[in-house]
């Protein structure tokens, strides 16, 4: 799909939270259905043309978006399952190969978005956080490793459900910023 915008229009859909930047000429575009209370969320690469106009694709099953979006996974997901006062045991993102396939089907097959799949990682990984600062054991150690866990289209179903409902919680930053966000780290390294 192509949209063709003036400078003028993109901003006026900007300004009026439709169209939402996020990094080098990649936008999310919010589409409301006219006859019911649907929001789709498009992914769009938008390019500067000759003629000062703007061309919007549709992106969101390209080569090049899924990988840019597999490599903010990897930041986003736990590493292993060290946090605060426990040491690391295991070793969570593992299997690339296999896990960017599976993020790749999970995009084109399962009509997943790229950035809820995140945000799910980032939500469990903080649940699983916070529970075990509660109950003072490491929660983290039972989450399934990057190629289970993308493997487990219900889990992350459920994650995004319960993120949605859980309205207090705060998924900007990195998974060590959950972490020091968590057990009262308020000193960091910029």
């Amino acid at each position: 799909m192509k949209i063709s915008l003036t400078k003028q229009e993109a901003q006026l859909l900007i300004d009026k939270k439709l169209l939402k930047p996020l990094g080098d000429n990649l936008y999310q575009l919010s589409i409301r259905s006219p006859v019911s209370e649907l929001f789709i969320n498009l992914d769009v690469v938008i390019d500067i043309t000759k003629e000062e106009k703007r061309i919007i694709q549709y992106k969101t099953q390209s080569k090049d978006f899924i990988d840019m979006k597999f490599e903010e996974l990897k930041i986003a997901f736990p590493r292993d399952d060290s946090n605060g006062e426990f040491p690391k045991t295991r070793v969570l993102i593992t299997g690339q190969g296999d896990s960017k396939d599976r993020f790749r089907r999970l995009i084109k097959e399962e009509g997943f978005e790229a950035d809820d799949i995140i945000k799910a990682a980032k939500y469990e990984a903080q649940w699983r956080i916070r529970a075990g600062i509660l109950a003072k054991q490491n929660k983290l150690s039972f989450m399934q490793a990057m190629p289970s866990w993308l493997n487990n289209p219900d889990n992350i179903k459920v994650q995004i459900e319960d993120m949605i409902d859980d309205v207090g919680v705060n998924l900007e930053g990195t998974t060590q910023d959950i972490i020091d966000d968590a057990i009262g780290r308020t000193t960091r390294v910029f």
